[in-house]
């Protein structure tokens, strides 16, 4: 499929290259990221590889809060229940109940490494949100939940003698090479490069992926500029099992400000009995759910999309005014400060809100440990599929599944790398690349605008065969002059990957004909769960197909 691109992003030769050596090699700084390095053993030498400043990831920006069975009225088998609701008869129940009773522990370890969740008369205060049954939700700093989660458990990483931060450092592609006696490649590491270019390889025993989502793929996003599919696609490259690409999460209110850059409004919002209207005040949720603002998030974001169509409108509105006004602010200061930039005062003013590409649900295949199919390799966070998620994520599991993979994945990976020998091979990995052009009729700035463009005019909350397929030829004919090219800086390597990734996505929202969960075929409007209660997966340039 990506015939036009080579097996690396860049030419480097290991003879004029720097050379580092870890025990693991962490690339991504987010909480599973993070998470798994502090599960190593501090005897172990671990180097953590964030793109831009340690704090810029999907997990700090998360608002709502943290899944899990904290209050003794709840159950286990209720918050599993609605998770596999949510995932549309796609997640792996085995899976689904193994994250599921972590979710206490994990949620404690984190108070013990000094995140301070909000409180109520000295006990967790418990949110509901869209989906969940019971009050389960712990957050932080009202609606900042991932920024105080990631400040204690960076403070923790920068105790550690044994982790290096290497911050400002691009991820290029993994290094691989087949063992001794072996055919199939394992991975030994990454090659990196800083801000001015310069690359290193960085050998590893094992090497986890922890690389975030790829939002921004898409024009309305609540994803920061990082994420960019860097994970997603070098693995593609790299011969990476990874699946269900086609499920795209987007998140039903994102502030819509024409001209303005999006931002997340949570659904805890609407957890504390906020309303969805359409520009008349026509509280709307009652004619597409019995479970009105509430429901599953793929739900809510078609039915706003389907009122948008029927009002003719560019979006509803999240209404407040029957709610106490000093309570909201008080709840959710972060939300009340940004639209207070823009002259609204949640109080009063209704919020002009659309969906936006949120979270990435398919990605790297992994196990209980989280292995990938590529020995050596492990993921763990939004880069991954692990079967939890299904066909669409329920409300906040996704900083739990973080914190439950990248726990396993830093204790697998640390047992494996202790298991090893200190004697490093550097194998003989090298790309001659291509002739570079500097082409000055190629807008990279441009083909990426017209890009995420495209992607969520066609392969966005509603999708159809000839709005995919025009998708397709467009972005093969865009991968056409610009994977074939090399570039010195992250502003063509992060349009090769999002090119990579799109494909990936596209492909597999051509071959499920259905619609289930997040994706929805307008020329397939029903789940067809004869046919397609199954996963796809791509590979090595091929598409295939295996059962849940």
């Amino acid at each position: 499929m990506n015939s036009h691109q080579s097996r690396f992003l860049t030419p480097f030769d290991p003879k004029l290259l720097p050379h580092r050596f870890a025990d693991i090699l962490i690339i991504g700084g987010g909480l599973a990221g993070m998470r798994a390095a502090l599960e190593a053993d501090s005897n172990l030498h671990v180097i953590i590889v964030t793109k831009d400043e340690v704090t810029e990831s999907n997990s700090h920006y998360a608002q709502g809060g943290i899944a899990g069975v904290l209050d003794p009225g709840d159950r286990f088998e209720s918050h599993v229940q609605d998770t596999m609701i949510a995932g549309a008869s796609l997640c792996h129940e085995e899976v689904v109940s193994n994250v599921v009773k972590q979710a206490p522990q994990r949620i404690r370890e984190l108070i013990k490494l000094g995140t301070q969740f909000d409180l109520q008369d000295g006990d967790l205060t418990l949110g509901k949100e869209g989906g969940h049954s019971f009050n389960r939700i712990v957050h932080a700093l009202g609606d900042a939940t991932g920024r105080e989660v990631m400040r204690a458990v960076i403070a923790k990483i920068r105790e550690r003698d044994n982790i290096t931060l290497l911050a400002d450092h691009f991820t290029l592609d993994l290094i691989s090479h087949p063992d001794d006696g072996s055919t199939s490649d394992e991975c030994r590491g990454a090659i990196i490069a800083n801000e001015s270019g310069r690359k290193t390889m960085v050998w590893s025993k094992q090497t986890i992926l922890c690389t975030g989502g790829a939002g921004q793929c898409y024009r309305d996003s609540t994803n920061p500029k990082v994420a960019t599919g860097d994970g997603h696609a070098m693995a593609i490259r790299a011969g990476v099992k990874v699946r269900d690409m086609e499920f795209m999460q987007f998140h039903p209110t994102v502030l819509y400000i024409a001209g303005s850059s999006r931002s997340l409004i949570t659904e805890a919002l609407r957890g504390e009995g906020a309303y969805l209207v359409d520009k008349n005040g026509f509280r709307f949720m009652g004619d597409y759910d019995q479970r009105l603002e509430l429901a599953p998030r793929d739900v809510v974001s078609k039915s706003i999309v389907k009122q948008m169509e029927k009002t003719q409108h560019s979006c509803v509105y999240l209404d407040l005014s029957h709610l106490s006004g000093e309570f909201m602010k008080q709840r959710f200061p972060g939300i009340a400060r940004s639209c207070r930039e823009f002259g609204l005062d949640i109080t009063i003013d209704r919020i002009p809100v659309r969906p936006g590409a949120h979270y990435m649900i398919g990605g790297l295949v992994v196990d209980a440990r989280g292995a990938t199919s590529m020995p050596r390799l492990w993921a763990a966070g939004e880069v991954t599929s692990t079967g939890l998620h299904g066909a669409n994520r329920l409300a906040s599991n996704s900083l739990l599944e973080g914190l439950v993979y990248g726990a396993e994945a830093g204790k697998h990976a640390g047992d494996a790398a202790a298991a090893e020998s200190d004697l490093f091979r550097a194998f003989p990995v090298s790309n001659e690349g291509i002739s570079h052009s500097e082409d000055p009729r190629l807008d990279l700035d441009d083909i990426k605008s017209s890009l995420k463009s495209l992607m969520w005019r066609n392969v966005g909350v509603q999708r159809g065969s000839q709005g995919l397929q025009e998708a397709l030829a467009t972005v093969k004919m865009w991968q056409k002059y610009v994977l074939s090219r090399q570039f010195d800086d992250s502003r063509g390597w992060e349009l090769q990957n999002l090119l990579t990734v799109s494909l990936v996505i596209i492909v597999s929202a051509i071959d499920r004909c259905e619609s289930r969960g997040v994706h929805l075929r307008l020329d397939f409007p029903d789940s067809d769960d004869k046919n397609w209660l199954k996963h796809v997966c791509f590979q090595k340039a091929q598409t295939f197909y295996e059962p849940i």
